[in-house]
């Protein structure tokens, strides 16, 4: 009984890291998942350890990591059981979804497919995902035929913004002139849930393909989003400084600058324990980590998603400033 404790506990942080991806705060997702798997380790649990491999997966597909996601996909199906099934509808559908996300697009009709032939209960993650892969590489007019029944076949009422992106993203396939308008409207939907920077954390290579046509409509939530997603440059030689379109971004104090510097001499990511040793070598490990989450908040909090941790390991990154002279 008392070797149970752990692994309900293990469980429950396991859909917390599910609800922390869905929310895009990956960092605390990967923390998430790290802990489902030292659990896993410990108690020798192929479950535990298929559940954190899956959430790493989702993880690193909206981190644009194709590697990973097909490494901890590959893990998920070496370690099934009772309560994960690798083949079942609601993996197979988000392993399609992650592998499309990132380009595997041959890969994730395979898993999609594999999904349709025996959905079981997982119809809501499939009944998503078969639109988003047509969406983004497919059919658009299929797509907006799947994308019209989505919420029939179980999809939860709150992916409604991902639904309306992704209509958008069909129609500016189709060359369509309205397409702007529904990218605005998905931004909007977002924001009124009060995650207006999800369509870049999740959809981010459809969200930067429309928001230039969702500006151009006015609607607050684009505006906003461009705001927040415009290019950054990192200088690093003479007078050190953060830039975006031209503007400087302050900085908070603490060591978030002086991980800016030390990633971009290290040519943009470094391994999370390496940050840790340069920059806290003083403190015991639990408090160093404590404070490398504690810098990257508040450096997203003032500069956006310029540092990032990586999907395949709890790797600290630069996500998009260029350093220059």
């Amino acid at each position: 009984m008392v070797a149970d404790r752990p692994r309900r506990s293990a469980f429950l942080q396991s859909f917390r890291g599910e609800v922390l991806t869905e929310l895009g705060r990956y960092e605390e997702a990967q923390d998430a998942a790290r802990e489902v798997l030292d659990v896993g380790e410990r108690l020798d649990d192929d479950e535990l350890r298929a559940f954190a491999y899956w959430n790493r997966a989702t993880i690193a597909s909206h981190l644009g990591d194709a590697q990973s996601v097909l490494e901890h996909l590959r893990l998920v199906e070496q370690h099934p059981g009772e309560w994960l099934e690798p083949t079942s509808g609601d993996f197979l559908g988000d392993a399609a979804d992650s592998l499309d996300r990132v380009g595997e697009t041959t890969l994730a009709w395979d898993y999609l497919e594999r999904a349709l032939r025996d959905p079981k209960d997982g119809m809501p993650v499939i009944a998503m995902a078969e639109p988003a892969l047509l969406a983004r590489h497919g059919d658009p007019e299929r797509a907006e035929a799947c994308l019209a029944a989505v919420f029939t076949r179980g999809v939860d009422p709150r992916e409604r913004w991902r639904v309306s992106l992704l209509r958008a993203y069909a129609s500016f396939r189709r060359g369509e002139r309205g397409a702007g308008a529904l990218a605005a409207r998905a931004f909007e939907e977002a924001a009124r849930l009060g995650l207006d920077q999800l369509p870049l954390t999740k959809e981010r290579e459809v969200t930067e393909a429309l928001l230039g046509l969702a500006v151009e409509t006015g609607q607050p939530a684009a505006l906003a989003l461009d705001r927040t997603s415009l290019p950054a440059t990192l200088s690093v030689l003479g007078r050190f400084s953060l830039t975006r379109s031209g503007r400087q971004v302050t900085l908070p104090a603490g060591r978030g600058p002086q991980l800016l510097k030390l990633l971009a001499a290290t040519g943009g990511h470094l391994p999370a324990e390496a940050v840790i040793d340069a920059l806290w070598p003083e403190a015991d490990l639990d408090n160093r980590r404590s404070r490398l989450r504690t810098t990257l908040s508040r450096l997203r909090s003032e500069a956006g998603d310029v540092v990032m941790r990586d999907g395949r390991h709890p790797v600290a990154r630069l996500r998009s400033p260029r350093r220059s002279a």
